[in-house]
């Protein structure tokens, strides 16, 4: 807060008079202590003597009788005149008395934005101990308080005064009411239709007023108190407007509704046509079907301008507009119609063959395109499969071949499009043997033979202890070793290479399974054994060794009889399997020992005792 400084300036005047040679300086002040108030102004004088010199700290600060001087700190003040042995000198001390006052808040002038605030002050002052005192209109009868509240009724000017030791010492501040008016609206609730562009407010920017409207959709400018709007649906607009420095809001509201009057070109912005045939076919949307649709320009171009869904011929790039007319308003959407063209490419093979083989790599081409007339030419490639190796710049291709194909390129021009195509005529190896995979017996011997005759170059191989023995370049006889092995044949055709694998699987001799094991058999006695395992079976036979007879009543199953010797003996089965295959089971029979019956007669009775040793065959009894 700018303080309200008091000069204190001290005027010492000094009055010299001589009365012959006897000159005495004498200061005019009743005492030798002068008690002032920092910065407070006094007059001095002095008499006795003439040419006074009035000095202080040492310093002179003025001549003759009558001096004002303004000390800042209590210090001495020295009247002399003469010199030497003629020196006369007086004194005075002045006391100089020190203290300030402020008001807070320190800002001048206060601004209050309506007359129903209340502002409050208080006083820094020091030293403390001193005496406050309010002089303001309407203050009441309690201006000593440090602290004051105050409620004013127009502009007003505070006043404070603090006094310490006699000393008083002066602060004011201005209050000023902020003049924050709203704008000058023409309407708070207007009807307008789609597309208008209207004013409300006559109110002029102010540089001390900010205003800041919301939403901001729709307008053109947010932060003037006349901006124009232009809402496409009907939106409440609120503005709040404050003093510059962004104190004091105030708001306060509009509404702008929008008629439900609304025309739609369906589709894109934008609509690519091809010419030729160079056509489109347009259509407006519309809120509403009892107003009026009109399309331009009506240059010709149009099969009808007042129907919703025209035909339209462009022969060159061209905007079109629909405007439908309903409640007093008229509105419009564009749509703006692209014409293109496209030439034919063409598309070639680098290099160009009548036949590749697979795996070849081959780079599709086209060396015609006008970039200068198509230079937003885009390209895309059909039914991509693993063959494309990399589809280059400008429509190009590079493929590697495995079958023969069409490979087809789309070619796009905004909205033309036409398409190239290539065959590439691959000739796949036809390798046909006899046998595309088998199974064989161990040591079988078999013949594959490939079955196209246009092959050259044949060679076979036999991997592990297979062999290959070729008659021709077109058969060859085959014989399995003891375990599965793959047969290859390498061959061109037609100038193609191409493989074959022909896996052989060999079959070691298979285990018959019998339902009977090795078995302990009386002499001649008789059992059954049948054959489980495996099934089909071919050419089954059954025999013995070293005794026993067979009786086989199917080829399956058979009647095994022991013979009355103490012979062991063996029966085995033998046979083949679908794929001819041998298998072989048996089990041998070992003949069981006989078996005492003994028994004794006593005289009580008669006891008979069985014995039976490790057989159950039947025997003679003993005597």
């Amino acid at each position: 807060m700018k303080k309200l400084r008091f000069v204190l300036v001290l005027i010492i005047c000094s009055l010299f008079s001589f009365t012959g040679f006897a000159q005495s300086v004498q200061i005019d002040y009743p005492s030798d202590t002068l008690k002032i108030c920092s910065g407070a102004q006094i007059t001095l004088t002095a008499s006795g003597a003439n040419n006074i010199t009035w000095t202080a700290n040492n310093l002179v600060i003025g001549y003759g009788s009558t001096l004002i001087s303004a000390p800042s700190v209590s210090s001495w003040i020295y009247a002399s005149s003469g010199s030497g042995i003629s020196l006369s000198k007086d004194s005075v001390y002045v006391l100089s008395t020190y203290s300030i006052v402020d008001i807070v808040p320190a800002s001048n002038p206060i601004y209050l934005c309506k007359y129903s605030d209340t502002l409050k002050l208080s006083v820094n002052a020091l030293p403390i101990g001193g005496v406050y005192n309010w002089v303001t209109p309407g203050i009441g009868t309690n201006t000593t308080n440090r602290n004051q509240s105050f409620l004013f009724g127009a502009d007003s000017k505070v006043l404070v005064s603090y006094t310490f030791q006699g000393c008083t010492r002066y602060d004011s501040v201005s209050v000023l009411y902020r003049n924050i008016p709203l704008p000058n609206l023409i309407s708070r609730d207007t009807l307008i239709c789609p597309g208008d562009r209207i004013t409300l407010s006559t109110t002029v920017s102010n540089p001390n007023i900010k205003y800041s409207w919301s939403p901001i959709l729709g307008i053109n400018v947010a932060n003037i108190p006349n901006p124009i709007f232009n809402p496409k649906v009907t939106t409440t607009y609120t503005v709040t407007v404050t003093a510059a420095d962004g104190t004091c809001p105030i708001t306060t509201s509009l509404q702008i509704r929008v008629k439900n009057v609304n025309v739609q070109i369906a589709g894109r912005d934008t609509l690519e046509i091809c010419n030729p045939p160079g056509f489109a076919q347009l259509s407006a949307n519309t809120t509403g079907t009892m107003g009026v649709v009109a399309w331009f320009p009506q240059n010709g171009t149009l099969s009808d301008s007042t129907i919703r869904t025209p035909r339209v011929t462009p022969k060159s790039n061209s905007w079109y507009y629909a405007t439908y007319t309903a409640l007093g308003c008229t509105v419009v959407d564009s749509i703006f119609v692209r014409v293109d063209s496209i030439q034919e490419f063409g598309l070639s093979a680098h290099l160009a063959k009548s036949k590749y083989c697979p795996g070849e790599i081959v780079a599709l081409v086209s060396n015609s395109i006008n970039w200068a007339a198509y230079p937003d030419m885009k390209f895309e490639w059909l039914d991509k499969d693993v063959s494309f190796l990399r589809e280059e710049e400008f429509g190009n291709l590079v493929v590697v071949t495995t079958a023969p194909r069409w490979y087809i390129r789309k070619n796009i021009n905004h909205g033309c499009e036409s398409f190239d195509s290539i065959y590439l005529n691959v000739i796949i190896p036809n390798l046909n043997p006899s046998l595309k995979d088998t199974a064989v017996c161990q040591g079988a011997m078999f013949n594959i033979t490939l079955q196209n005759p246009n092959l050259s170059e044949i060679e076979w191989t036999a991997s592990g202890d297979g062999t290959v023995n070729p008659n021709d370049q077109v058969t060859v006889k085959v014989t399995a070793g003891t375990a599965s092995f793959a047969i290859f044949v390498k061959a061109k055709d037609q100038g193609c290479p191409g493989q074959v694998t022909i896996p052989v699987t060999v079959k070691p001799p298979f285990v018959i399974r019998l339902d009977q094991d090795d078995t302990l058999l009386c002499k001649a006695a008789s059992f059954d054994a049948s054959i489980l395992s495996p099934s089909p079976l071919n050419n089954i036979t059954w025999g013995t060794s070293n005794g026993g007879s067979l009786n086989p009543s199917d080829q399956t199953r058979t009647t095994v009889t022991a013979s009355d010797a103490d012979l062991d003996f063996n029966v085995y089965v033998k046979a083949k399997d679908a794929l001819g295959c041998p298998g072989e089971g048996g089990f041998s029979v070992k003949p069981k020992a006989k078996f005492r019956i003994a028994f004794s007669i006593s005289q009580k009775g008669i006891m008979l005792r069985w014995i039976i040793s490790n057989s159950s065959c039947f025997t003679a009894w003993d005597e």
